[in-house]
């Protein structure tokens, strides 16, 4: 299934999951047809939850992996999104970001939020 989401987005692909209470995200600038053929999803155990994306770039280029999907902070929080933000930079106007694309401005608002 995850390959035949590529019509979706030929940039890049990657998977996010927990393996023994650990989040784990594999990702790179290529086509899920292809990511389905390396080592990172042929060995995949099926986890509980799996999210899945295929990119296709807006803002931010594949080749710096930090701005493609799934994105992750440190605090363990894991994000998929299709779409454009239109206020990002509004959002990092007094932070650092480390990558250009937009959707990481959805992982920086959740960020900021304290207590769910």
């Amino acid at each position: 299934m995850f390959a035949l989401l590529e019509s979706r987005g030929r940039d890049s692909s990657g998977v996010g999951y927990i393996r023994n209470g650990k989040l784990v995200v594999n990702k790179e600038a290529i086509r899920s047809s292809q990511f389905v053929n390396k080592p990172a999803w042929q060995n995949l155990e099926l986890p509980g939850i799996l999210i899945a994306h295929t990119r296709a770039k807006t803002q931010g280029t594949e080749k710096n992996n930090k701005n493609n999907h799934p994105l992750f902070n440190s605090s363990g929080l894991c994000i998929v999104h299709n779409g454009m933000i239109w206020n990002d930079r509004e959002i990092f106007a007094k932070t650092k970001r480390d990558a250009e694309v937009d959707s990481l401005a959805i992982l920086e608002v959740l960020s900021r939020k304290k207590r769910w």
